[in-house]
């Protein structure tokens, strides 16, 4: 065996170099499986909360319909390689999709495509697939409302606010459309002293006032106008002309109630001082009398009630 060895090895003319050389390379082999298998070793991991890329989102309008609900998706992903392909993986390595095209109104499954980096191997995701909820884009006609806030007012009053549009269209999901009673909008009244006309944003709401969000108003805004009118109480003061029965003389005149509320613009009001009734004439008058009289207001002014009760005795 010797004998064959040492032939063998004299045929092959293998120098001492040669052998060196083949020793250092099974040496290196051995090394690198030493490293790969102790040092830079195989492991699983776990990526989590991976963002699902939704595609064609843009192309559901074309078929009328709308995503409502849940919109931010994430998954769960396990990949396995060396570790420090591993280690080098990010997040954002990861792509996950999900094609919403193709799917009716209501509540769909939809797949998930996943690719990772070809340095590492997909092991597993969850969810597999996501929900997502659909629903026909819809426009409805709403009736506009305008609401006054800080409606006390010191010596001043208002009347209910005029807007220019009575209805505006609201568009969105039907489910969120069907969910809106009317539009509102707010104006503050608080510290006028003079009417006003101003452009006023609009909301759409529920039957409870509560903001309904996920639907688009087609008119952003309206002009509102809003009366505001001073108001003062002057005392009412009969107006008597002729003479009662020479026999008999007037001892009181009185009105019940005895001063009205009149609402007007500032100007007009500081010119009177009171108000008169349609005159009453008690010519030949033997005895008291009473009766219901207008009283007189001014065309510029206006009062919450028209007559009073006079009483002559």
């Amino acid at each position: 065996m010797s004998r064959f060895l040492k032939g063998f090895w004299n045929y092959t003319n293998l120098s001492n170099n040669t052998t060196l050389k083949i020793v250092s390379v099974v040496f290196s082999i051995m090394f690198w499986f030493y490293v790969m298998g102790d040092i830079n070793p195989e492991l699983t991991t776990a990526i989590e909360n991976v963002d699902v890329e939704l595609l064609n989102i843009e192309e559901l309008a074309q078929s009328g319909l709308v995503m409502i609900g849940q919109k931010d998706y994430a998954v769960n992903v396990e990949i396995r390689g060396r570790r420090n392909d591993v280690y080098m993986v990010a997040s954002e390595d990861v792509k996950i999709s999900a094609d919403v095209m193709g799917f009716k109104a209501g509540i769909n499954s939809v797949p998930l495509d996943i690719s990772v980096p070809s340095s590492v191997d997909l092991v597993d995701f969850t969810p597999k697939q996501i929900k997502i909820e659909l629903d026909r884009v819809v426009q409805k006609q709403k009736p506009v409302e305008i609401i006054r806030t800080n409606t006390h007012l010191e010596g001043f009053m208002t009347e209910p606010p005029k807007a220019e549009i009575e209805e505006v269209l609201v568009a969105g999901p039907e489910s969120f459309v069907n969910n809106v009673d009317r539009v509102i909008g707010e104006i503050d009244v608080g510290g006028l002293t003079e009417p006003v006309s101003q452009n006023v944003p609009l909301r759409a709401v529920d039957s409870e006032g509560s903001e309904v969000a996920g639907v688009s108003v087609g008119q952003a805004y309206t002009k509102v106008y809003l009366p505001v009118y001073r108001f003062e109480s002057f005392p009412i003061v009969a107006d008597i002309i002729g003479q009662v029965d020479e026999n008999h003389k007037v001892v009181s005149v009185s009105v019940i109630p005895e001063s009205i509320q009149i609402q007007g613009d500032t100007e007009a009001i500081e010119l009177e001082e009171s108000i008169m009734t349609e005159p009453i004439d008690i010519t030949g008058l033997a005895e008291s009398f009473e009766a219901d009289v207008p009283v007189i207001i001014p065309d510029s002014l206006s009062a919450s009630y028209m007559s009073g009760l006079v009483k002559v005795n």
